[in-house]
């Protein structure tokens, strides 16, 4: 189901009588609707990434209470974020495949209840969480990855900006490093994005702890 916006248009209708005599008139406000997504997120996703959707703000009003769920394709699960229902964490899991997120949404008002859905595609190998952009602009290298404890990434011989960040897209690190940057002992299993910076350049390296 979708959000719908209008546009207006004239159309201008010839009329023909069997005499080959003809007249014109103009047909005003002639209304076409468009759809806009009612689900905001990721278009695809692969097999072990977390992805966020949002239900678009115009079907939030009067809004009591929401329901999420993916239908017509397999996934680890759907859990609402914390302190908004409004939005929702998809977990692919390892047997991702294409389907639908979907979210039921009771209102205090009419219609009452609705339900919207989003198409989700299994994303090629090349692609990655559209929330970030996994770039090659510099030359760095992470080992091992996947890990258990610990990971390194090696930085050149210069001072870089490191930012460390959830799936969700949460800041869980904020640092400087030279040479090179451990970290991993202080987070949870998941996937992470690392996004290193320096003079001028950057480069955001996906990482998973088991």
């Amino acid at each position: 189901m979708k959000q719908r916006e209008c546009r207006t248009y004239s159309v201008v209708a010839k009329a023909t009588d069997n005499k080959g005599d003809f007249s014109y008139n103009v047909v005003s406000n002639i209304v076409v609707t468009n759809s806009t997504a009612s689900i905001v997120g990721a278009a695809c996703g692969s097999n072990n990434s977390t992805l966020l959707y949002e239900l678009a703000a115009s079907k939030k009003t009067n809004a009591t209470s929401y329901s999420w769920w993916y239908g017509s394709g397999s996934a680890n699960g759907i859990t609402p974020v914390s302190g908004d229902a409004s939005k929702a964490y998809l977990s692919t899991g390892n047997y991702f495949s294409a389907g639908q997120v979907c979210v039921g949404i009771n209102y205090n008002v009419s219609p009452w209840y609705a339900s919207y859905c989003v198409n989700v595609a299994k994303c090629n190998s090349a692609r990655t969480d559209e929330n970030f952009e996994i770039s090659s602009s510099i030359d760095l290298s992470n080992f091992p990855n996947p890990f258990n404890q610990e990971t390194v990434i090696t930085l050149p011989d210069t001072e870089a900006q490191i930012q460390v960040f959830s799936a969700s897209g949460k800041e869980v690190i904020s640092t400087t490093a030279r040479n090179e940057f451990k970290f991993g002992s202080e987070l949870g299993a998941g996937i992470y994005f690392v996004k290193v910076t320096f003079e001028g350049y950057s480069q955001t390296l996906k990482v998973m702890k088991d």
